[in-house]
Order: structure tokens, then C-alpha cells, then sequence
């Protein structure tokens, strides 16, 4: 048998839960069973349905359920996933709450898109997750929906607070108080902005918030927005969280001491419980009753109100109820001094529980069963004495032993998991390197000695032929553009192979700057094929001057090498500014554009691939553009143009 933790959970249901007229659920089931209904309405028929009857009516949404498996006219993965979560909600059986998710989760595969839809889904597991004890399973659904909520809130604001207050309440369930709190107060704050959503929306958020302040003794907290929250479902007429939120407040004074006040509270109590037709909210009801009588020494009447209960939960497997109202049977036969009684409730307690709580249950039946004997055994256990002693202090000495070679063992499993690990990390960097060796031979086979190779036929042919002024000037001009391309492979694989500095570190640099020295650089190359060159001005960029230096290299060097052959040859240096207004920073785009033939789409990635290229040439240039820009976290790209030509784009975020 599974324990449900079903008492935490109103709070989490209680930003939206509503309760419907039978008429109103039979509506929605109609809109449910309609296939010629958009799955938006569909899904969220079901959702309000389950909201409106998942406390309420339990037997109902049994019957509803059999139903919906049933019926024709609708797919059967949407037919069955909308049946067995509505069965899971009545009878909380483990399989059938494994078999919703299962479903529901091909039906989000289906829907899975930034609509409502996708959210209702969503929610839907995590409160399945919920009732397995599984949060860890629940949590990235409910991740997924606060950024739902952030696309949705335009159309449906209430979804942020949705999502805000489920994240708060996962959270606390984990045992991180502080990040839970954080979320609740983000959810409160969503409500006081937003004109949209009711103020009565707070009461989720505030519930879970007084339950934290009430776990950690914060208690005058605690009260304050338990009474707000209480104020809230009056003026806005919710009865069915006023039940829970009454019920809090008495615990808080239970704890506290004022047993005056809490016993103050139960006509209130009451009347919210019948107010609503919901079981949950009987049981909540007779549950804080049998706790004031027992504080107030009433343990017979305490009695009597916890056995209603008791059968009541158990009919209803209404499990964490359930041991609540065993908990109160429990103390209040040990002050009618009832062992036989205390014995029977103890384990019918255990019989409902899975946690570590029922070893110490345990413990204290087999304390009571004891008690019950103690005057039968009581010779036999002073003759057996030295006897049980002895196997004591063996049966610890054994322990001991065993300890000690488990730790043992232990510690030889760790030290060698931790050689392993720092001979991984060896291994990586070993790895590492020989890559960046790997690229170095490559880049000096492929394009550097390529430029001295060049270098060195062309001054053979220069000494074997007569070097007339006009080879000569040829000469000198290829030589100079060999050498400087040597020059700036060497820069850009120097730069590719050190670490990236911090970016706190990196000072903005003049763009301007770093374009009037490679066109100075490249002057002679320029002029000595006619090119015109256009430029604008450029803003500071956050990159390295030696950086910036090898990206308008290599992007101008390119473009030169696809126009020199054309009359006339145009490059041009443009920019262009993004700014976004809800986030600080600006967005700089510098294009090297240029009439060259242009560049097939079928290439627009693959020439910045390292040796990929479509002209003479070891394809380096723009692989080191590529690196540097992924290094700073900027863009590069291709794009045509109007000239007939492409422009060479990368950009920085100011």
C-alpha cells in the first residue's frame, strides 16, 4: 500500500480550484468526448474538471473515468490518459498514476508546442509525479512551464502565478526552504502587479508560505498570511480552501499554546467543511477537532471524533489522512491508559506507510506489546539477562567488525575511483594536446610552407630568367602578400591554441584602429589590382586588438582573392546595430562586403571548416575567424548582396 502525501497538496491546488455544480462537470466531459473540438478546448475540459473534482466528489470521478475509457468517438492514447488520471485521483493507485504520466507524456509529444495546452499537460504530471513522492521526477515539467507561463502570460497571465507557486511548493518538498520562499514571494509579487489576475490568486502561494513559516517556528509569519489567505477566500467566496486554511491556523496555535484560540476556531472549521460537499474536507475538519479535545484533555471525545475520521479516510484512501487520524487514536488511548487499543492503531499505521517514520512505529508497537506482558516476563527476563547481555556485546562486536571492513572496503573503492578520475583527466588533456599538435603539423604542411614553397620558385624562376622592373614589382608584391599571410597564420594559430581570458578581462578595443593597419598592410596588394575600398566607421568591440587584427585579415584577404581578377574590384566595410529593450545589451554586426562571383548556399557553412576552401589556398583563414568568434561568443555568417557578390558578417554583443 502507497502513502499519498495529499495534505500539502491543497495548497498547491488552490490558486485555481473551483468548485462546479454536477451540471457544469458533465459539460465539460462533453467537451472532453467531442473529437470535432480543437485539443485546446479538449484539454483544457479536462483540466478544469479535474481541478474542480479532484478533492471533491472521488467516487464520481471513478464512475466519470470508466466512462471516458469507454466512450467512442476520440483517439485512445487522449481517451486513456485523460480515464486513468481521473482514476488515479480516486483510488491513488500507484500503477494507475505510472500509467497517467506514461500517457500523458505521449500526449504532450503530440501537443508539444507553447499553448496552454502543453501547460495543463504539464501540470497534470507533476501532480502525478507529486502523489508517487517522485520530485525529482516533477520538477522539470514544472521548469517547463515558468517558461511556458513566460510566453503565455499575455493571453493567460494566472499561469505565471501557477507556475511560480508549483515551483515554490516542489522546492520546499526538496528541503531548499530559502529558493522555495524565493518562487512563493516571485508568484505573490505577479498577483500585486498584474491588473489581470484576482487578488484571490494569492491564497496558493500564501498557503505554502504560512506551511514553511509554520515548519520552521516562524510562527507570528505563519498566522499573518494565513489570515490574509482566510480573508481572501471569504471576500472572493472560495469555500473549498477555507477548510485547509482554518485547519493551519489551529495547528499554529496548537503549537504555540493557545489552545483558547484554536478551540475558538472550530465553529468555523465546521461550518467551512459543510459548506463544501468534499470528503477531503470533512476528514480536514475532524481531524483538527480530535487535536484541540486532546490538547484540551478531552481524550474520550477525541476518540470518538478521530474513529469517524478514521473510517472515513480509509473508505476514501485518503491515505496521509488516514495516518493523522491514527496518530490522534494513538495518544489519546495512551491517556485512557487503553494498551490494547494503542497496539491495533499503531499497526494499523504501519500498514499504510513506506517511509523510514514506521521503523520507529514499529519500535513503539513492539514498546506497548511489551508493556502488556511485562508482568508475565518479568522472571524470565531476570534469568535471561546475563544471557541477552552476552549476545549484546557479541552481536556488537560482530557489528563492529563488519563496519570496519565495510569502510575498509570503502576506502579502497574511493581511492581507486579517484585515481581513475585524475588519470581521466590526464588522459584528456594528453588528448588535447596531441589534437592542437595535430593541428600545427597540419597547418605548417598545408599553408604555411605552401607560402614558402611559393616564395622560393618564384625567386628561382627570377634568377634563371632576366628579371625585367615588371617581374620584379610582381615579385615583391607576391612575396610581401606570402609573407604577411605567414605572418597572420602564425597570429591566428598562436591565438587558437591559448586559453580564452576571462571576458572581465578583455578591453574594448578601436575598431577603426585595427581597419586603417590591415589596409595599410594590404595597401600595396590593393592598389596594385585597382580595388576600391569603402568604408564607415566602426564602433569598440569587446575583443582582443590581436584577435580583432586576424578577423579582418583573413575577411579582407579573402575578398581580395575572389575580385582581383575582376575590373573593377569593390569591397566595402558596413555595419549594423541591434538593440533590444528588454535586455541591456547591444548588438554590433561588421560585414566585409565585397563583387566578387559569390558564394553557393551548398557552402555558406562548410568554408569556415578548417582546410575547406574554395580558392587557392589551405582553407585556415576562415576557420580562425570561426574559432575566434565562437571564443567570444560572437556570430559569423555569409549572405549575398546587390553587388552580385557575399558579404563576409560578424557580430559582438556591446
Amino acid at each position: 500500500m502507497v502513502k499519498f502525501s495529499l495534505f500539502p497538496i491543497v495548497a498547491l491546488l488552490s490558486t485555481t480550484v473551483i468548485h462546479a455544480q454536477p451540471e457544469t462537470a458533465d459539460s465539460l466531459i462533453n467537451i472532453w468526448k467531442d473529437e470535432q473540438q480543437i485539443p485546446s478546448l479538449r484539454y483544457q475540459a479536462l483540466y478544469q474538471f479535474f481541478q474542480d473534482h479532484y478533492y471533491i466528489k472521488p467516487k464520481r470521478l471513478d464512475t466519470l473515468a470508466v466512462q471516458l475509457e469507454t466512450s467512442a468517438g476520440i483517439d485512445i492514447n487522449t481517451r486513456h490518459s485523460g480515464a486513468l488520471l481521473l482514476k488515479a485521483t480516486a483510488a491513488h493507485s500507484r500503477d494507475s498514476v505510472l500509467r497517467s504520466i506514461e500517457l500523458l507524456a505521449r500526449a504532450l509529444d503530440d501537443y508539444a508546442d507553447r499553448s496552454i495546452i502543453t501547460f495543463h499537460i504539464n501540470q497534470q504530471i507533476i501532480r502525478s509525479q507529486n502523489d508517487l513522492g517522485n520530485i525529482d521526477g516533477a520538477i522539470p515539467y514544472a521548469l517547463d512551464n515558468l517558461i511556458l507561463a513566460y510566453f503565455l502570460k499575455e493571453e493567460y497571465p494566472l499561469q505565471e502565478v501557477i507556475a511560480l507557486n508549483t515551483i515554490g511548493y516542489l522546492y520546499d518538498k526538496m528541503g531548499y526552504t530559502e529558493k522555495a520562499l524565493g518562487y512563493l514571494n516571485d508568484a505573490l509579487k505577479v498577483v500585486s502587479e498584474h491588473e489581470a489576475i484576482p487578488p484571490v490568486a494569492a491564497i496558493g502561494p500564501k498557503t505554502n508560505i504560512c506551511r514553511i513559516y509554520t515548519r520552521t517556528h516562524r510562527f507570528p509569519e505563519a498566522e499573518m498570511n494565513c489570515k490574509e489567505s482566510i480573508d481572501l477566500a471569504n471576500q472572493y467566496g472560495r469555500s473549498f480552501p477555507l477548510t485547509n486554511l482554518y485547519g493551519m491556523l489551529i495547528d499554529i496555535y496548537l503549537q504555540e499554546g493557545k489552545i483558547e484560540d484554536a478551540k475558538a476556531l472550530i465553529p468555523r472549521l465546521k461550518a467551512s467543511s459543510i459548506r463544501v460537499e468534499s470528503v477531503y474536507n470533512e476528514l480536514i475538519s475532524l481531524k483538527w477537532e480530535g487535536q484541540v479535545a486532546l490538547r484540551e484533555g478531552r481524550s474520550r471525545e477525541a476518540i470518538s471524533i478521530c474513529r469517524e475520521g478514521f473510517d472515513l479516510a480509509h473508505t476514501h484512501h485518503y491515505f496521509e489522512l488516514f495516518r493523522d487520524m491514527c496518530d490522534c487514536l494513538v495518544q489519546s488511548y495512551r491517556e485512557e491508559d487503553q494498551l490494547d487499543q494503542v497496539v491495533y492503531y499503531l499497526s494499523q499505521r504501519i500498514a499504510i506507510a513506506d517511509s523510514l517514520e514506521n521503523v520507529l512505529m514499529a519500535s513503539k508497537l513492539a514498546s506497548f506489546e511489551g508493556r502488556m506482558k511485562q508482568q508475565e516476563e518479568q522472571i524470565a527476563r531476570e534469568k535471561n539477562y546475563r544471557q541477552e547481555a552476552f549476545r549484546a556485546r557479541r552481536n556488537q562486536n560482530i557489528a563492529m567488525a563488519a563496519l570496519l571492513v565495510i569502510a575498509f572496503l570503502l576506502l579502497i573503492f574511493f581511492s581507486e575511483f579517484r585515481a581513475r578520475k585524475r588519470m581521466s583527466l590526464v588522459n584528456d588533456k594528453l588528448r588535447k594536446l596531441h589534437q592542437k599538435a595535430d593541428l600545427l603539423l597540419k597547418s605548417l604542411s598545408h599553408d604555411i610552407l605552401s607560402n614558402l614553397d611559393y616564395i622560393l620558385s618564384t625567386g628561382s624562376v627570377m634568377v634563371e630568367q632576366d628579371a625585367s622592373p615588371k617581374n620584379l614589382g610582381h615579385f615583391y608584391e607576391t612575396t610581401t602578400e606570402s609573407v604577411r599571410r605567414i605572418k597572420h597564420y602564425c597570429l591566428g594559430l598562436l591565438h587558437s591554441f591559448r586559453d580564452k581570458p576571462e571576458a572581465s578581462l578583455v578591453e574594448d578595443t578601436d575598431a577603426n584602429e585595427i581597419l586603417n593597419e590591415i589596409l595599410a598592410q594590404l595597401d600595396s596588394v590593393i592598389r596594385f589590382y585597382g580595388i576600391e575600398v569603402e568604408r564607415t566607421t566602426l564602433p569598440l568591440l569587446p575583443v582582443e586588438r590581436a584577435e580583432l587584427s586576424i578577423i579582418f585579415y583573413n575577411l579582407l584577404d579573402n575578398a581580395i582573392q575572389v575580385i582581383k581578377n575582376r575590373k573593377p574590384g569593390r569591397i566595402a566595410v558596413i555595419t549594423q546595430s541591434e538593440v533590444h529593450y528588454d535586455r541591456p545589451e547591444k548588438i554590433w554586426r561588421i560585414g566585409i562586403m565585397d563583387n566578387g562571383p559569390g558564394v553557393r548556399d551548398s557552402e555558406k557553412i562548410a568554408v569556415f571548416e578548417m582546410w575547406n576552401s574554395t580558392k587557392a589556398g589551405g582553407g585556415l583563414g576562415l576557420w580562425l575567424v570561426s574559432n575566434i568568434m565562437e571564443r567570444r561568443n560572437g556570430e559569423v555568417w555569409i549572405e549575398d548582396n546587390d553587388w552580385g557578390g557575399a558579404t563576409f558578417w560578424f557580430s559582438f554583443k556591446v
